[in-house]
């Protein structure tokens, strides 16, 4: 059904629930490090809430924190189960808030968000997590903090690092970078008219004097940081001619420039006349980038001469490390020049540099604008050079073309360093040189943690230095003595950058660990260094959410005395919960959502001697069962053809998850009860529940937290129908808040495909709990009532499953989707698709006097529309019928037709007339015209006007009587078919349904 897909978008993005507590800016949850849950089912934007990110969502649910210390901050919705949304602020009034960082997705594919980015201690910053495009769902909110410098060095323009020369080079790194109070985050480019693209974000300053007149290029190159390489970015420059001391004095608008390629590495630049001593003051940032990213940002001042083009003329680095600018355009090899990483020599430039000490050396070209490649090599003679490291691409990343290489070196030894174009590659080169001497420096220390008993813990010591040996060792709490710790599992030390890594992951803490501390010990040929010690706390405390409890407090007595027996108690043992006094074991589920103190004990016997121990606590908070997945829920059973086979209504209790509704199928209606199992007590994405039924059926229920159900039934054959994601929350309006399309309407269902000529009709009503109640007749006799709730959908859809036959075999069921009359209208109606929504199926029935072989299942056609009662008799114009002039009321159509039998389409014995007329008072007479036949005779037509139906009858000329009923249709004009019903003609001792229509008018 395609209407389907259209109805599960809405569901997913409409408002079920109540707002989350959280919803507004004003009332904030505030948190504190570590991971919680929330959702913004529900939720809604504010009046001058930003657009977060610069993503639509409106979903928006907000929390306030403080951390106590200075450091860096990473903010994560991994766990959330939608397309999320995340961004951070300071600031206390909404709509003056300034952004600091945001993200939409961590990764390509990846549908949680993350930042990272310095914050300052007792400061409060302001968090948002959105839906992406109004996407709604479960959130984890995770955020932790870390060590080390808060903030890039150059963050804030008061800090903007200085630049000088005719060609000068800036390194440096946005990966704690933020906007400061007074920063436009809004990317500007004036000189190509465009002045838009989204926040620019991780913004660090730079300031440059024009040593002379002339023109200048400023190039911005920016690399994602190796560590999250699979991140992207846009890099941006923007530079303001002005030599403000203060951030506010800055023009409004600078000169800007946006890179072209939204990659791993992207360049933006710019080339403007400078007069000499004017000052520039130059913003490098980024766009969508999470972590922010490695910086090169090179001035150059007409580069026309080409100094070190040559061996012999080689530029001196000394011994330190060096971060420089250069163009090789114009430049050329040498006589007897080697090829430099496999590639010919063709536009080199060439330096030398003095290790000043045994260590390690990285030289790069990184932030260069063309392909380059860079070879290593000692000696002083062009043509007897012995190759030390070359390099082509240091990444496999396609688009990345620098070179890089590292390499071990020792102390006075001269090594000449060569960059060349590839392939004769000319134009910007950056070449850096970074020392690390071999002894171990402690980069970033291991941190205290705090866990859960049963949960795993990593702490982790950063290092730089030649290669060494990791010695992870513990001091027990109480204990003064530090041992190698060897029951944790150490990861070799890998490479981040130009940083090792070393972990100790211990994958279960246990309460014994509470208080201890963790160390280590890092060691080389040259030196031996020690890290801060990083102190275990284990938290007694255990939060279950609407899922099964099972924890042992039988650790808290081990080890054991030989020969001895225990025997364990527990008393406050909320409701649900049991204790296995052999084993310690307690488990089960908690009938009630709540925090429960349980004091334990034991009672050991040794050698006969009974000793109780000491008692203990033990905290348990158990959440209620996630709203997404309670409440009530229906969808109708559908084999793979698409016909519906029966109807599952479920109502799930919000405490536990335990459930009751029924399931119709064929002649039953079973009863359920059971109770959902969670998938995940940490992170719940769906509750389920299979049962065992009569006659050898089994039912699959999962609720899904989207807030829909899907569902198998299957018997001993094998699958019989499924709720393949139609499954819905029932939405429930009140008086209060009724549903907005309440009203009266008429129906008529039509165009049985393979089933009766005529349908049927109903009248509907809408009720203001959003309820659709159905009352009328089908073709066949049968007597049609269903009421049907309305899902949660911004545009409700029905699913009525209605057992019509005293048997119970055959229905009408199928998918009634409301939707908007025309663009603008508060009028609502249901036009079904063709033969593929709603669906009748008669059982054969030999008592019968119609169909009494039966059929189906048929498509049927339904078409409701609103029906305005008149108070008056003048049915004409709430009709839409027009009129030849003011004396008549106007004609209209009659159509009935029946195979073989009563019609006036065709050539048939039993013509009728065509046209029909409607007078002042409402009645219905039969006109006249030139091929009009007599037949028949005695009409007889009555309108109700409250509720639109229709009924009568006519007798033919050989005295047989024919009764007809439906529904008028108030239509929008320039439709014609405005009356819809069925008529039953007698055939020997059976009858036989036909279709009426009602079209019109005809102007004589």
């Amino acid at each position: 059904m395609k209407y389907l897909l259209v109805v599960l978008l809405a569901l997913m993005s409409s408002p079920v629930w109540a707002a989350p507590a959280n919803d507004a800016f004003a009332t904030a949850t505030v948190v504190t490090t570590g991971t919680r849950s929330g959702t913004n089912v529900g939720a809604t934007a504010e009046a001058g809430e930003p657009v977060h990110a610069g993503i639509p969502g409106a979903k928006s649910v907000w929390w306030t924190w403080t951390p106590t210390t200075s450091g860096t901050a990473t903010i994560s919705t991994a766990g959330s189960s939608f397309d999320t949304v995340l961004a951070v602020y300071s600031g206390g009034v909404l709509p003056a808030l300034t952004p600091l960082a945001y993200s939409d997705d961590i990764t390509t594919g990846t549908m949680a968000s993350r930042v990272t980015f310095g914050v300052v201690a007792n400061t409060t910053y302001r968090i948002a997590v959105d839906g992406y495009n109004g996407a709604t769902g479960g959130i984890t909110l995770s955020i932790s903090l870390g060590a080390g410098t808060s903030r890039s060095e150059n963050d804030d323009y008061a800090d903007r690092a200085a630049l000088a020369g005719d060609y000068t080079v800036g390194r440096g790194s946005s990966r704690t970078a933020t906007v400061e109070p007074g920063e436009n985050s809004v990317f500007h480019n004036v000189e190509d008219d465009f002045d838009y693209i989204g926040w620019s974000s991780n913004s660090v300053w730079w300031t440059w004097t024009a040593p002379r007149a002339g023109e200048v290029a400023i190039t911005n190159a920016m690399v994602i940081n190796q560590a999250f390489s699979g991140d992207y970015l846009y890099a941006i420059v923007e530079v303001f001619r002005s030599d403000a001391s203060t951030i506010d004095d800055l023009p409004s608008v600078p000169i800007g420039d946006l890179s072209s390629t939204f990659a791993t590495r992207s360049t933006a630049s710019l080339t403007m006349t400078v007069a000499a001593g004017e000052v520039l003051q130059i913003k490098t940032s980024s766009w969508d980038a999470e972590y922010g990213a490695q910086i090169t940002l090179t001035i150059e001042m007409d580069p026309e001469v080409i100094i070190n083009d040559t061996f012999l003329k080689r530029s001196s680095l000394g011994t330190s490390n060096a971060s420089l600018a250069a163009n090789n355009a114009g430049a050329s090899a040498d006589v007897g020049e080697s090829d430099h990483a496999g590639s010919t020599a063709s536009r080199s430039l060439w330096w030398s540099w003095t290790a000043p000490a045994d260590g390690y050396v990285t030289i790069d070209t990184l932030g260069s604008l063309i392909d380059t490649t860079l070879g290593v090599y000692t000696g002083t003679v062009i043509d007897s050079l012995v190759e030390v490291a070359s390099n082509d691409d240091a990444s496999l990343i396609p688009l990345i073309t620098t070179s890089s290489v590292h390499f071990a070196v020792q102390k006075g030894t001269v090594y000449q360093i060569a960059v060349d174009g590839k392939a004769g590659a000319e134009g910007s080169i950056h070449l850096g040189v970074t020392f690390i001497t071999n002894s171990v420096v402690i980069t970033e220390q291991p941190q205290s943690a705090s866990v859960f008993t049963g949960d795993p813990v990593v702490f982790t010591v950063y290092t730089t230095g030649a290669p060494a040996v990791y010695d992870w060792q513990r001091k027990r709490a109480g204990s003064k003595t530090w041992s190698h710790y060897s029951n944790g599992v150490t990861s070799p030390p890998a490479l981040e950058g130009k940083q090792a890594i070393s972990t100790l992951t211990i994958n279960a803490v246990t309460g014994a660990m509470n208080g201890d501390q963790f160390r280590c010990v890092i060691a080389n040929e040259a030196n031996q260094v020690t890290s801060q010690s990083a102190t275990l706390t284990v938290i007694s405390l255990r939060t279950y959410e609407g899922s099964a409890v099972s924890f042992s407090i039988a650790d808290a007595f081990l080890p054991l005395p030989p020969a001895t027996t225990i025997t364990y108690y527990a008393s406050n043992l909320p409701p649900g919960l049991t204790l296995n006094k052999n084993t310690g074991q307690i488990s089960g589920r908690i009938a009630k959502s709540g925090t429960y103190t349980i004091t334990y004990w034991a009672v050991t016997v040794t050698g006969g001697v009974k000793t109780q121990t000491s008692t203990r606590t033990y905290v348990l908070s158990a959440r209620s069962y996630p709203k997404v997945i309670s409440g009530s829920f229906e969808g109708l059973l559908v084999k793979i053809s698409g016909v519906p086979v029966g109807k599952l209504e479920l109502l799930v209790a919000p405490e536990n998850g335990s459930f009751s509704g029924k399931l119709i199928y064929r002649e039953k209606t079973i009863s359920l009860k059971g109770l959902l199992t969670l998938n995940s007590s940490s992170a719940p994405t769906a509750g389920e529940a299979t049962l065992a039924l009569a006659n050898s059926l089994t039912l699959a229920i999962t609720v899904e937290n989207d807030s829909t159900m899907t569902a198998t039934l299957a018997g001993s054959n094998g699958p019989i129908g499924d709720i393949g994601g139609d499954g819905v929350l029932v939405k429930t309006y009140t008086t209060v808040a009724p549903a907005p399309w309440q009203g009266s309407y008429t129906v008529a269902f039509t165009d049985a495909v393979g089933g009766p000529e005529g349908s049927g009709y109903a009248i509907g009503v809408i009720d203001r709990y959003g309820r659709l109640q159905l009352k009328g007749k089908l073709s066949d006799g049968t007597v049609l009532t269903a009421v049907t709730p309305s899902d949660g959908g911004a545009l409700p859809t029905f699913r009525p499953y209605v057992q019509l036959y005293s048997n119970k075999r055959g229905f009408i069921s199928g998918w009634l989707p409301l939707s908007v009359r025309s663009a603008g209208s508060n009028l609502y109606h249901i036009e079904t698709s063709t033969g593929m929504d709603v669906y009748w199926a008669k059982p054969a029935i030999s008592t019968d006097k119609m169909y009494k072989t039966g059929f189906g299942p048929v498509g049927v056609n339904v078409v409701m529309e609103p029906w305005i009662a008149t108070r008056n008799p003048y049915l004409v114009g709430p009709l839409g019928l027009v009129t030849s002039n003011s004396q008549t009321i106007g004609n209209f159509t009659l159509s009935l037709e029946q195979t073989g039998g009563v019609s006036n389409t065709g050539a048939n014995p039993e013509k009728l007339p065509v046209l029909m007329r409607m007078a002042p008072s409402g009645a219905v007479s039969v006109t006249s015209s030139d091929d009009n036949p007599t037949n028949p005779r005695k009409w007889a037509v009555k309108i109700n006007p409250d509720s639109g139906y229709f009924s009568g009858s006519f007798i033919l000329r050989n005295n047989r009587k024919v009764i007809f009923e439906g529904v008028l249709l108030q239509l929008p004009v320039g439709i014609n078919d405005f009356g819809r019903g069925f008529f039953h003609a007698p055939i020997g001792s059976t009858l036989s349904a036909g279709d009426v229509l009602f079209s019109g008018p005809e102007i004589p």
